[in-house]
């Protein structure tokens, strides 16, 4: 009983571990894209491609709304 409890609280500590090391990395991109936008010196007028493949992952578009997700796993919902 005591070795499943171990094992139990192990595998917790692995997921906490593992979770909070996500969330760092979630972070540090944000992080990124915030430190990015700030630098730029002027406002977006066009569509950027090589912006666009840094940022983006995916952008899924419905009939009345589409969404937008960064590779930093923050993701936009828009609705038309």
């Amino acid at each position: 009983m005591k070795a499943q409890e171990i094992f139990r609280l192990r595998e917790m500590k692995q997921k906490n571990f593992t979770d909070t090391a996500v969330r760092d990395e979630q972070v540090k991109r944000i992080n990124e894209l915030n430190e990015f936008i700030e630098q730029q010196d002027s406002e977006l007028t066009e569509f950027d491609e090589s912006l666009a493949r840094r940022w983006l992952k995916e952008i899924v578009v419905w009939d009345d709304r589409f969404s937008v997700e960064l590779k930093s796993g923050v993701t936009v919902e828009i609705e038309l």
